[in-house]
């Protein structure tokens, strides 16, 4: 019963990813409806962000998703809230976000990036070995042709985030 719901929510999570365009690789379009299907399973603080601003998502690092954030978001809410997008080259002005995808590009800057938002309620997101290990809250991870999650639940309680536990049954858990 467990294994066919974690299938059926796997496959829900996966299901939009099949309207997107053909700007980034395939494996990166599912990844950006994961991001997207993430935040459902998430809470913030009330004081992390209020319903009547914008949720914002940051990609800090050279992205690998192309033009089709833009795409995506223009067409879907997060959250039920107007997504406002961020393109950042370093970890600097991160007030107001609420998640952060740190790409790979970022690694050998991770421990600093990962600094600017300690104790404070953004998820960060990424999809790079080591990155949740390292402190990043919840990876996306390519095995056997499958994404599946890894979540480092110390990272989200010391930001303050609840992630809910039927997404947690999902992933490998990372201390």
């Amino acid at each position: 019963m467990l294994r066919r719901c974690k299938a059926m929510i796997c496959a829900g999570l996966l299901g939009a990813a099949l309207g997107l365009s053909a700007q980034a690789a395939p494996e990166y379009q599912a990844k950006l409806v994961l991001m997207d299907k993430l935040t459902r399973f998430v809470e913030w603080p009330s004081a992390g962000g209020s319903a009547d601003r914008a949720f914002v998502l940051a990609v800090l690092g050279r992205t690998p998703f192309g033009e089709d954030l833009e795409a995506y978001f223009s067409l879907h809410a997060l959250k039920y809230r107007p997504v406002t997008l961020r393109y950042l080259r370093q970890a600097q002005d991160l007030s107001d976000i609420d998640l952060l995808f740190i790409c790979a590009s970022e690694g050998p800057r991770l421990a600093q990036d990962l600094e600017q938002v300690k104790s404070r309620p953004v998820l960060t997101v990424a999809d790079s070995e080591g990155f949740v290990r390292a402190g990043v809250m919840v990876g996306f991870v390519s095995h056997n042709g499958k994404i599946t999650f890894e979540v480092n639940p110390a990272a989200i309680r010391g930001a303050g985030i609840r992630v809910r536990p039927d997404f947690l049954q999902l992933a490998k858990i990372v201390q």
